[in-house]
């Protein structure tokens, strides 16, 4: 049997096997990559147009992923509470509007790493991308958005909004401000 017969055998298995064996195809790759005995162009040049755009999307979400410096955990109210700005966490949030269950949830970011500055300052800035996405959306990283975020809207229209415990009431007071009260 040779390579492609066997993948596409473990893919007619069923999702959890193809997958388990993508990914051990690429633990192979990456570790003889390592060691000198495969070349990259050697692997693609045998792919289709459309299998070629198919594998950049995907190493794209991969190196996208790869970026992520933060996870939401959930936790309830009185943990969330006690949660202080550390070098491993944030402090604790709420979880506010028409998409979060009825009172509000309620947790904290987990760091996956270190923050440099900037990323401390996108924790704050962009707090709702984090939450989905564990990083700001690309055109608030890079400065190249050329309109607001799903993420940020979601903010602005109040149907998803984290705000810092014992700042509850801060998105009230900013908006009465942008409104001249």
């Amino acid at each position: 049997m040779n390579i492609s017969s066997f993948i596409e055998s473990k893919l007619r298995q069923g999702a959890s096997e193809g997958d388990a064996c993508l990914e051990g195809i690429g633990k192979a790759i990456n570790n003889s990559l390592h060691a000198n005995y495969c070349e990259l162009d050697t692997m693609v040049k045998e792919l289709d147009d459309n299998m070629l755009e198919e594998l950049e999307e995907a190493l794209y979400r991969v190196k996208w992923n790869k970026k992520k410096f933060c996870e939401w955990v959930s936790c309830c109210k009185s943990t969330a509470q006690k949660k202080k700005s550390s070098t491993s966490n944030s402090v604790g949030y709420k979880l506010e509007g028409e998409m979060s269950e009825e009172g509000g949830e309620y947790g904290y970011f987990k760091y996956l790493k270190p923050l440099t500055e900037e990323q401390e300052e996108w924790v704050s800035e962009f707090t709702e991308c984090c939450y989905y996405s564990g990083q700001p959306c690309q055109g608030n990283q890079d400065g190249t958005a050329e309109e607001v975020c799903e993420c940020i809207l979601g903010k602005e229209f109040y149907t998803l909004v984290l705000t810092p415990l014992g700042d509850e009431y801060g998105h009230i007071e900013e908006d009465n401000y942008q409104q001249g009260d």
